[in-house]
């Protein structure tokens, strides 16, 4: 079941801060169940990891990078200080990019991403869709 990944529970934008919100482990099962994704992947949003561990324990090799670090290591480590939309390609070897992209920079995100990648899957709220975006 999908417990959270609707995201109902809304923030005011103070609480939000840098927008990180972990991905149900749920959420990446299922993609997982439904799309074949290629064994090496970058995570450019990859907060405490959520995705990255999933990925991983299913066997994906995974770049996990984020802009902030959360203090919470990611095994092996992922790195931190790495501004998403100023990377101009993707990490050597990775065939796909697999994120929840923090939601006010969502469309930026996915603009970029689909620049850089032939495989991109983005873990979005329906807001995403429901405000016009990515149109």
């Amino acid at each position: 079941m999908l417990d959270h990944s609707c995201q109902v529970r809304r923030h005011k934008l103070a609480e939000r801060g840098v927008d990180c919100y972990s991905t149900p482990s749920v959420a990446v099962e299922a993609l997982l169940r439904v799309e074949k994704l290629p064994r090496r992947l970058w995570e450019p949003a990859c907060g405490r990891g959520a995705i990255v561990n999933v990925l991983r324990t299913a066997g994906h090799d995974v770049v996990a990078t984020d802009l902030v670090n959360y203090g919470e290591p990611i095994t092996p480590p992922g790195y931190y200080g790495v501004d998403f939309l100023l990377e101009r390609k993707l990490p050597r070897g990775c065939k796909a990019i697999v994120t929840n992209p923090p939601f006010r920079l969502a469309e930026e995100f996915v603009a970029h991403a689909l620049e850089l990648a032939p495989l991109v899957v983005m873990l979005l709220r329906l807001t995403f869709f429901e405000a016009g975006s990515g149109q």
